[in-house]
This record gives C-alpha cells, structure tokens and sequence, in this order.
C-alpha cells in the first residue's frame, strides 16, 4: 500500500482537512446515539434516513436535516483547517528528548533548534 505525506516540515499541506462540522451544522443536526446503530439506510430522493440497532431490529426514520434550512450547493466547500502548528513546550521537548533517538542526517528535520524560547 502506497503512502502518501499530507503536508511537510514548513506547512506545505498536500491534503487539506475541511471544516466539515461547521458547513454541515447550518443544514443539518447532530445524530445524537449515532454509536448504538449499525444499519443506516437511505432512498434517493429523500432527505429522511432509516435507523436500526441491528439488522434485524426494527426500523427508526430519522430527518437530519434542520426545518426549511437550505441544503448547500454541489459547488459549494467549507473552509480549509490549517493545522496549528506544535506549541513552543512540544518543539523543546522533541529537541531535548526525542533528537538523539533520529539519525544524524534527520535530526534537522524531525527535532531542529526551535526559533522560540522555552515556556
């Protein structure tokens, strides 16, 4: 299997992370209990959704949608999260602790000298 790096050491992202939660809370609410139920059925067409514990249990229909709330459009996208980064107290404590276990040619570029002084 194929691996694939989603960003690198200077905040390159390769694969962004949306703000789903966000751009799906104005449309829609929350499945609370969502964990309990293992079978989910849908029907084209239809903004109601059939839940059951097991297979063999009886149905619940269930609307996630929020009353008269517009559904957003095909072309529309929420925002792009754009990680935040390691705290000052991480850096130092991957220089200090973690570098000498890092090759020599890698000790740059997994553990360097943070450009922030220690907390």
């Amino acid at each position: 299997m194929p691996h694939y790096l989603c960003g690198n050491e200077t905040g390159d992202l390769y694969v962004p992370t949306y703000d789903w939660v966000s751009f799906l809370s104005e449309s829609f609410r929350r499945f609370e209990g969502i964990k309990k139920f293992h079978c989910f059925i849908f029907e084209a067409g239809s903004t109601e959704m059939q839940v059951k514990e097991f297979s063999d249990s009886q149905g619940i229909k269930y609307d996630l949608r929020k009353r008269k709330a517009a559904l957003p459009g095909l072309e529309d996208m929420p925002l792009v999260l754009l990680p935040p980064g390691l705290s000052a107290q991480r850096q130092w404590y991957l220089y200090n602790e973690i570098r000498d276990f890092a090759s020599d040619d890698k000790q740059d570029l997994v553990c360097p000298l943070p450009s922030v002084p220690k907390a």
